[in-house]
C-alpha cells in the first residue's frame, strides 16, 4: 500500500513537472512569435502546449487563431483541425461566444470545401446558440449563411427567406454592411429563380448600400448580378 502511495505521489509531481514545461514552452513560443503575421504553424504549437499544459482556455484561444490563419492560406484541412480541437475544449454554455466564432470560422471552411452536411451541422449548432442567447447582428450573420447553403442547395425558396431574415436583423442593428450582403444574396436567390423584376430592386437597393460603406468587392459582384437580371429581361445594352 505504502509503495502505491509513492508511486501515485510520485506519478503527480511528474505530472505537475511536465505541465509546467509545457507552460514555459508556449510562453516561450508565443513570445517569440510575429504579432502582424503570424505562422499558424507557430500558433498551433502554441496551442499544443498550453493544450498539454492543461490550460484550456489558452490552448483553444490559440488552435483557433491557427485555424483562422490556416483557412486565410487555403490550408483547409489544417484548419478544420484547428479549429475543432478549439470547440472541443469549449463545451460549456458559457462559453457559447468562443463557440460561436469558432464554429463561424469552421462553416467557411466546410463551405469552401462543399463538405456540405459538415456545414449543416456547424449552422445547426449556431441556431441553437442562438435560441439561447438572441443577438440581431449574429441573427444577420448565421441567416445569411442558411441562405448561401440553400443557394448552393438549390433550396431557392429557404434561400429567400433565410436571406429576409438576415436584412432584417441587419437593418435592427444599422449595419449597412450585413444589409448590402443579406440584400445582394436575396437578389441573387430570386434571379436564380427566374424572378428578374424581383431581383432588380433588390440587387439596386445592395448596391446603394454597397457604394455608401464604399465596399469595392460588394459593388463589383452587384454590378455583375444586375447585368445578369439586365441580360435576362432583355436589356442587352444596359447589361453590358
Amino acid at each position: 500500500r505504502h509503495a502505491l502511495l509513492r508511486d501515485a505521489a510520485y506519478d503527480m509531481q511528474l505530472t505537475s513537472r511536465r505541465r509546467a514545461l509545457h507552460h514555459l514552452a508556449a510562453d516561450t513560443l508565443l513570445a517569440d512569435c510575429p504579432q502582424e503575421a503570424p505562422s499558424f504553424s507557430r500558433l498551433a504549437e502554441v496551442a499544443y502546449h498550453y493544450d498539454q499544459a492543461d490550460m484550456p482556455d489558452a490552448a483553444s484561444e490559440y488552435y483557433g487563431q491557427a485555424g483562422e490563419w490556416a483557412s486565410r492560406e487555403y490550408f483547409n484541412d489544417q484548419a478544420i483541425a484547428y479549429y475543432g480541437r478549439a470547440i472541443d475544449l469549449q463545451p460549456a454554455i458559457d462559453k457559447d461566444p468562443v463557440r460561436y466564432r469558432l464554429l463561424l470560422g469552421r462553416e467557411a471552411v466546410y463551405q469552401l470545401l462543399g463538405r456540405r452536411e459538415e456545414q449543416r451541422n456547424d449552422l445547426v449548432e449556431l441556431e441553437t446558440i442562438l435560441s439561447r442567447v438572441p443577438d440581431a447582428s449574429r441573427r444577420a450573420e448565421v441567416s445569411l449563411r442558411q441562405a448561401g447553403l440553400a443557394l448552393t442547395l438549390g433550396d431557392y425558396e429557404s434561400g429567400v427567406s433565410w436571406a429576409k431574415q438576415s436584412a432584417l436583423a441587419a437593418m435592427e442593428t444599422g449595419d449597412r454592411e450585413a444589409e448590402a450582403k443579406a440584400y445582394h444574396r436575396l437578389g441573387r436567390a430570386y434571379w436564380q429563380q427566374g424572378h428578374a423584376h424581383e431581383a432588380e430592386p433588390v440587387l439596386q437597393r445592395a448596391l446603394e448600400l454597397s457604394r455608401l460603406i464604399d465596399n469595392p468587392q460588394e459593388i463589383a459582384e452587384c454590378l455583375y448580378d444586375l447585368g445578369v437580371v439586365r441580360h435576362y429581361q432583355g436589356h442587352y445594352e444596359t447589361a453590358r
